[in-house]
């Protein structure tokens, strides 16, 4: 997908169809364009959800994703039921972000990189009501 604000390319990733309500997680490897893998020790890896089609506005959710103790380019998200269960809407994106805190000339900076996205479901539960049958 072309992202025409900055000319870069966004990854379009998988997507993720669950209940409102659930405990869920969503992992990640990170890498450079050159595939070598992304130290994630040296930023803060976020996960976001957004209103579908609205990645900048701003985000629903946040989760600090758990970076793995045997692979510093993974990280998860985990989501618990609090997280989804009163969200309004059906259809969202999610989103990898990686937050860099660094100084330029001289001033405090942070730089947010967002390379992909997909798209994430929450459906209602199904309600059964034996009354009707």
């Amino acid at each position: 997908m072309k992202n025409n604000l900055a000319d870069e390319y966004v990854v379009k990733l998988n997507d993720i169809e669950r209940f409102k309500g659930d405990t869920f997680s969503i992992p990640f490897e990170f890498f450079y364009d050159d595939g070598t893998p992304i130290n994630l020790n040296e930023c803060i890896p976020l996960m976001t959800i957004c209103p579908y089609g609205k990645y900048q506005d701003e985000a629903i959710i946040t989760k600090v994703m758990l970076i793995s103790d045997t692979q510093s380019n993974l990280a998860t998200a985990e989501f618990i039921a609090s997280d989804t269960e009163n969200i309004d809407g059906n259809k969202f994106s999610y989103q990898p972000v990686l937050v860099y805190d660094d100084t330029y000339e001289g001033s405090p900076r942070r730089r947010n990189y967002r390379r992909a996205e997909g798209d994430l479901l929450l459906r209602s539960d199904i309600k059964y009501d034996d009354t009707k049958i």
